[in-house]
């Protein structure tokens, strides 16, 4: 048979192709619109493939089956082009952002053999060729400009990096070197047998041995013996015996403090003065080259010109998460004005494509946490504006390093309730209310009025929101965790019943044993109406 062009409903069989650990991102990718499948494509990765639980899909294997050429008829001519090309535009633009997005977790060389085989084969203009730019520029800014082709890498495994030492690093292990030789030979001098040296208490440690065990009495002596053939160690008898009864211990001050601590203890205060050297390393990357451009980002910002979208803006996603945090900090100290901040959330907006969801959640946390935070009465206009707006295109980076960190702070009072309500009523979707609650009951905080009235807006929703019982034993159990401190409280005795009116229904068995500790515990004219609630519940499982 003739091989035709492919049209939207003629293309190559999905499953032959693609490994079946990744049939559930083409899935989401095939949402109506782009927004969803963004939206969708990104909830897959984060519950599936960064699971704790089975196996996660490889990206060489995707990458590798989307570089396969096969045949084609393009413009009256057989072809043979990667997968990719055969799939519709759509497809394409929507796989390449979610590449673009997902850049930090694939490796470099897999990812560069990808975009190598899709060279000159993209439509021009189109946005397929943009996303593939963009790709390529990060991917060059990441290596910084330098591929490495040595040979060991074909020895190696697809999935294995081979890490190299910087500079930096390189000087920070001279230093380590050179500190360690100097104590070296300091213990060294301690370190001679000169009974004069016996009489320092300041550096020594009196040790009373064990005599109960024959065995270390034994070894003792024979140690004895090998220390008196040693010629440049010459000790007399007597002092051998009162070393054999006394052992002597001569340390230093770091290590008689830490003579106690349990081997793992001591790993973990190694392990933490590396992140340490590691961080102190970090926030010295900050080049000249960045700081001018946070510089140009801030005066932008001034200006009180939010049409003109700054050059230097790509900061904000071509940048690494772990130097993302620092960037921000150095923003900070500008989008603490809301007229300055609304603008820079505005240019925020115009990235939610390729900006990565990691140094979102940093830039909210920087920028808006602090705000909303610190909120001692009614939000201006200007400041609700720019969350409902932040809420619109990043409704999850908010929820997670907004308004739940807020709540965690025990800073939610009532000027933050009257923001989180306006969100929660004019922007958020089913899916993220949903998200809100999760995320509410995983925390540990005791409820008060205000988390109570958080609660309310989510469950006042018109909806019947598709709340699993998974998480509606999570609520529940938070419910148990304050039902003493609020058992006077009105409002948490009408959330509970406004929860049972609506979600009574997903209440298992075995929930009905903490139900019964939150109603019990109530103390306001509703208990009654609570536990006729339950035992019509109860009737129904």
């Amino acid at each position: 048979m003739p091989i035709m062009d492919l049209s939207l409903d003629q293309q190559l069989d999905l499953n032959s192709i693609i490994p079946p650990s990744w049939n559930g991102l083409f899935k989401s990718l095939s949402a109506p619109d782009r927004q969803s499948s963004q939206n969708a494509s990104e909830l897959w990765y984060r519950n599936e493939a960064m699971s704790l639980y089975g196996s996660r899909p490889k990206w060489a294997e995707l990458l590798q089956s989307l570089s396969n050429a096969e045949p084609i008829i393009k413009e009256g001519q057989l072809k043979f082009l990667p997968y990719f090309c055969h799939l519709n535009s759509d497809m394409q633009n929507r796989l390449l952002l979610f590449l673009l997005q997902q850049r930090h977790l694939i490796q470099s060389n897999i990812l560069l053999s990808f975009l190598e085989s899709l060279r000159n084969v993209l439509p021009p203009d189109s946005w397929a060729e943009a996303y593939y730019r963009m790709l390529k520029a990060h991917l060059i800014l990441e290596i910084d400009g330098k591929i490495n082709t040595s040979t060991n890498m074909k020895d190696t495994e697809p999935e294995e990096l081979v890490y190299q030492f910087s500079s930096k690093n390189h000087e920070l292990l001279n230093s380590v070197k050179h500190t360690l030789s100097k104590e070296g030979d300091q213990r060294d001098k301690i370190w001679k047998p000169d009974t004069t040296n016996l009489e320092r208490k300041d550096n020594l440690r009196h040790v009373e041995t064990q005599k109960t065990d024959p065995r270390r009495e034994e070894n003792a002596s024979l140690s004895c013996d090998n220390k008196n053939n040693v010629k440049e160690n010459k000790v007399s008898d007597s002092s051998l015996e009162k070393l054999n009864e006394d052992v002597i211990m001569i340390l230093d001050d770091d290590e008689d403090d830490n003579m106690n601590e349990p081997p793992a203890k001591k790993q973990r205060v190694d392990n933490k003065d590396d992140n340490a050297a590691e961080d102190t390393e970090m926030k010295a990357e900050i080049s000249q080259e960045i700081k001018v451009k946070i510089e140009k980002l801030q005066e932008c910002w001034k200006s009180g010109n939010a049409s003109q979208i700054p050059k230097e803006l790509e900061l904000l996603y071509t940048t690494r998460t772990e130097q993302m945090e620092q960037i921000c900090q150095h923003l900070s100290n500008t989008t603490a004005d809301e007229s300055c901040l609304a603008i820079a959330c505005h240019h925020l907006t115009t990235i939610s494509d390729v900006i990565t969801y990691d140094n979102c959640v940093i830039y909210l946390s920087h920028n808006i946490l602090p705000q909303f935070s610190s909120l001692s009465q009614s939000a201006s206009r200007v400041f609700t504006s720019t969350v409902l707006l932040l809420s619109d295109k990043y409704p999850k980076p908010l929820i997670e390093g907004v308004i739940v960190p807020c709540i965690k702070n025990e800073k939610f009072g009532s000027p933050q309730l009257d923001v989180t309500i306006k969100v929660i009523r004019e922007v958020l979707s089913d899916s993220n209310k949903v998200l809100l609650l999760r995320c509410l009951s995983n925390t540990e905080i005791l409820l008060d009025d205000n988390v109570v009235a958080l609660y309310q807006a989510v469950i006042d929703s018109k909806t019947i929101l598709n709340i699993e019982k998974l998480l509606v034993r999570d609520i529940l159990v938070q419910y148990q965790r304050s039902a003493s401190k609020l058992k006077k409280s009105l409002k948490f005795g009408k959330l509970i019943l406004a929860f049972l009116n609506k979600y009574g229904s997903q209440v298992t068995l075995e929930d009905m044993g903490i139900l019964h500790d939150v109603v019990n515990s109530h103390g306001t004219f509703l208990k009654k109406t609570l536990e006729a609630h339950i035992r019509n519940i109860k009737s129904k499982l």
